[in-house]
């Protein structure tokens, strides 16, 4: 990696400077030209537990950046379609429930487990096509 300072790096235009230098915990990586001076793994480690520490905080953030609505209600316990608690696991953690929106007019609906919000999706949002599938579970009972 090539050694460049942050005034450089800043001047350049660059995000990243790596001044070979280890930061106070030992790590030798780059910085971020416009963080507080912490190298991208201390970054990486102050972020994760602030995720951790802060789930709600960070979900309304990621909602915000990705264009999704505000919830009007806190998460409950379990999904709101099948009153199950979410049973899914992500990095062996369970996953939190989904915020489910309309596509049309992107208004909040509620929250969903993993399965149900793959079920909707998959249906596209259709009530037709979802008792479709009612009707077509009913019918093959009988075979």
């Amino acid at each position: 990696m090539e050694i460049i300072s942050r005034k450089d790096a800043k001047t350049l235009g660059l995000k990243r400077f790596f001044t070979g230098v280890p930061c106070n915990h030992g790590h030798i990586s780059e910085r971020l030209v416009n963080g507080k001076g912490m190298c991208i793994l201390c970054e990486n480690i102050h972020k994760t537990k602030w995720r951790k520490n802060n789930p709600e905080k960070f979900r309304s953030q990621m909602n915000r950046w990705s264009g999704y609505p505000e919830p009007t209600r806190e998460i409950p316990k379990v999904c709101e379609c099948c009153h199950r608690p979410e049973i899914v696991k992500y990095k062996n953690e369970i996953k939190s429930l989904a915020l489910d929106h309309n596509h049309s007019t992107n208004e909040f609906r509620g929250w969903l487990c993993n399965k149900c919000n793959v079920m909707i999706g998959y249906a596209d949002d259709s009530e037709e096509r979802l008792l479709l599938g009612v009707e077509y579970l009913r019918k093959s009972k009988n075979v």
